[in-house]
């Protein structure tokens, strides 16, 4: 153990109390750039003392160019627009990145790009197993990374989330949700995601490398005891047991009533009750001395602050206590004893050993291309670890700005470390990085989609929700409806779902006949627009100035109220990746190129595979941005006069530069001969090269 590792817990307050009085923390001074600033000259000052080190110089700063890109993947998670490469590279404006990096940080394509990374962290589906839906979820993760909610305030959150999945606001559940049942797996996932420590070995036997044993890890597994993963089963408004509801509507309806009301109370149950009890049983093939099989263990923690749940009533004596209480109510009920609470409030404490060191951790790696600790969920066991006093700083700043992630990116995006120029490879050993600037890498499957969902639809990002999805939508008002009715309402609610069930057909006359009434409409308002716009053409004949702005008026009017209307230009399916399934379906673009199938934390692939390849050159660019002329790119493309024009428009929109000397040469050249063909060829060759697919 490093010397430094001995000294830093008792040095960090001095660290954290000095970044304060810089003024990181958000609003704490006038200027917070200059405190952004020098906050990032630390992490510069100690990188460049690594490096000396290490005999090793540090790359020049990357031009404005390189940084545009790279930094519009990492934050907006798609490439720049022709326009908005060419609106930074033609500002003379001296702070143009510090301000370009707060303009992303603040954006909805932000929100999007890091929902992303949560969800392969997270294994975020659209059904977080066959029973429970995974959309509530999915809706407070992003309402989360809007809000900008504190890092520390967001896990607490998943961890001590408890009551109805689908009630609104409360999809914080979907954590437990997701490894329903297993509490063992739900506490292995965490530690590895949150404290990156692997104790998953430890849940059958001692761990072969690390200090954690089999009993530990039970110990910890008692935090999450006692937990329900279903709420109690009673029907709302109804003072009758559901058994002998469920024979009137059997005996009203027959099999298909039964069904209808097991899925109904089902989804009125799905949820989680139970602060924690404290308490978990060892294995009955338990082989250690240390304690008998079976044996009920307290929650304890394994490292940091110790917290100790032996004088809770263990799960034996608990279930007295609730029969006697269920026979005598005037007896005391058995106490809450909120472990979850208390294993969530140990967790993200300032003065845990490890939780904002790993997430620290990971924005580094996340933004540089490698953690300064491998593997970032491994501590224990990690392969390397390199400049471990700028990993102290990393983590102080994590601190000393209350747990705001958005804050420290703002930080680590303004060093100069961030800002030089890429390499390729490392000059120390395999995984073990010096950082000399920041890792080339290839981009994850969503970047490579959004981007070329940029070159397509224009403005993409008006693509992404603001608020609710349609589904979870659904569910919530489903769950309010249901939940707080009255008996005779709720059984109407039944007989309904039941009619719907025996009569497919009326179900599908119903979904045609609302179509219809949607493509009328949309025919009413196009006509409407046309006869508008026929109105402000006379009107600009006649330069009737007060005529035309009241047109222009009641045109934009029109265009707000038709969008609701409107069939999608690009199908359907042409979204952001946050806005797809989750994951996409098996042999959609996003899996080909490596998305995660969500089972595994972080499982995606960054590995190049054949077809991929035939993606790129057969698929994605044939079928839609070569043959659409309505692509955003060739709309870019239309507007531009000389050929010269157009060779710029199209490498500004696909690699955010212009082209070099040798490049417009060539291109120049083929254009000249093969006038018709000659944009669609480049566009297809930058598409496809590694410039295009790699973030530099």
């Amino acid at each position: 153990m490093h010397l430094h590792r001995t000294l830093f817990r008792g040095g960090l307050a001095v660290l954290v109390a000095g970044l304060a009085t810089w003024g990181v923390v958000a609003g704490e001074t006038p200027d917070r750039n200059q405190a952004r600033r020098r906050a990032a000259a630390e992490i510069d000052r100690l990188l460049n003392a690594g490096l000396d080190s290490l005999g090793l110089k540090p790359m020049p700063k990357a031009g404005d160019e390189v940084f545009l890109r790279r930094i519009y993947l990492d934050l907006a998670g798609r490439i720049p627009t022709a326009q908005e490469a060419k609106t930074f590279l033609q500002s003379k404006d001296s702070r143009r990145r510090e301000k370009l990096i707060d303009e992303l940080l603040d954006s909805p394509a932000y929100v999007s790009n890091m929902f992303n990374f949560w969800a392969d962290l997270l294994r975020v589906k659209d059904r977080l197993n066959t029973r429970v839906s995974g959309e509530p979820f999915q809706d407070w993760l992003k309402n989360a990374l809007a809000e900008n909610l504190p890092y520390d305030q967001m896990v607490h959150a998943l961890l001590t989330a408890e009551g109805p999945a689908y009630q609104r606001g409360n999809g914080a559940t979907g954590y437990f949700l997701r490894d329903l049942g297993m509490p063992e797996d739900a506490m292995a996932n965490t530690m590895r995601i949150f404290a990156g420590t692997r104790m998953e070995c430890a849940q059958c036997h001692d761990h072969p490398f690390a200090d954690w044993t089999q009993r530990q890890f039970f110990h910890m597994t008692a935090f999450l005891g006692g937990m329900e993963y279903r709420l109690p089963q009673a029907l709302p408004g109804n003072p009758r047991e559901l058994r002998q509801f469920r024979e009137e509507i059997e005996q009203r309806y027959g099999n298909v009533g039964v069904q209808v009301l097991r899925r109904t109370a089902q989804g009125l149950s799905t949820g989680l009750d139970g602060s924690g009890s404290g308490y978990a049983k060892l294995p009955d093939n338990y082989a250690y001395e240390d304690a008998e099989p079976g044996t009920w263990l307290p929650a304890s923690t394994v490292m940091g602050q110790k917290v100790d749940f032996s004088t809770a009533p263990d799960p034996v004596e608990r279930r007295r206590m609730e029969r006697r209480h269920r026979r005598r109510p005037n007896l005391p009920a058995p106490p809450e004893t909120n472990s979850r609470q208390a294993f969530a409030s140990w967790l993200v404490s300032p003065d845990h050993p490890r939780f904002a060191r790993v997430i620290a951790n990971r924005l580094w790696a996340y933004h540089m291309g490698a953690g300064l600790v491998t593997p970032l969920d491994d501590f224990d066991q990690s392969k390397s670890e390199i400049h471990p006093e700028l990993l102290d700083h990393l983590e102080a700043l994590v601190l000393a700005n209350n747990f705001d992630l958005r804050e420290v990116q703002s930080i680590l995006l303004r060093s100069k470390a961030y800002q030089r120029q890429a390499v390729v490879d490392s000059p120390l050993a395999e995984d073990v990085f010096a950082f000399e600037g920041p890792l080339m890498t290839r981009l994850s499957a969503e970047k490579i989609w959004d981007s070329l969902l940029t070159l397509l639809v224009p403005n993409v990002d008006q693509s992404l929700l603001q608020g609710e999805s349609p589904e979870a939508t659904r569910l919530y008002e489903e769950y309010e409806k249901l939940a707080f009715t009255e008996a005779e309402d709720f059984e109407a609610a039944i007989a309904m779902r039941v009619e719907q069930r025996q009569n497919p057909e009326a179900m599908r006359e119903a979904r045609r006949q609302a179509l219809k009434a949607r493509q009328a409409k949309r025919r009413e308002l196009q006509q409407q627009s046309q006869q508008l716009r026929r109105e402000l053409r006379q009107a600009r004949k006649q330069k009737d100035q007060m005529r035309i702005r009241e047109l222009q008026e009641e045109l934009l009017a029109l265009e707000e109220k038709a969008e609701e209307f409107r069939s999608p230009a690009f199908g359907r399916g042409m979204v952001r990746a946050s806005e797809l399934s989750a994951p996409a379906p098996p042999g959609h673009f996003l899996r080909t190129f490596g998305q995660s199938d969500r089972e595994q934390i972080e499982s995606a692939s960054l590995e190049a595979q054949i077809p991929q390849a035939l993606e790129l050159m057969n698929g994605f660019l044939e079928k839609n941005l070569l043959k659409q002329k309505r692509a955003a790119l060739h709309l870019a493309l239309q507007q531009a006069g000389s050929a010269d024009e157009k060779l710029e428009t199209a490498f500004l929109a696909i690699l955010a530069r212009a082209p070099s000397s040798e490049e417009r040469r060539l291109w120049r050249s083929e254009i000249q001969r093969n006038p018709d063909t000659a944009m669609e060829d480049l566009i297809w060759v930058l598409a496809n090269c590694h410039e295009f697919l790699f973030r530099g």
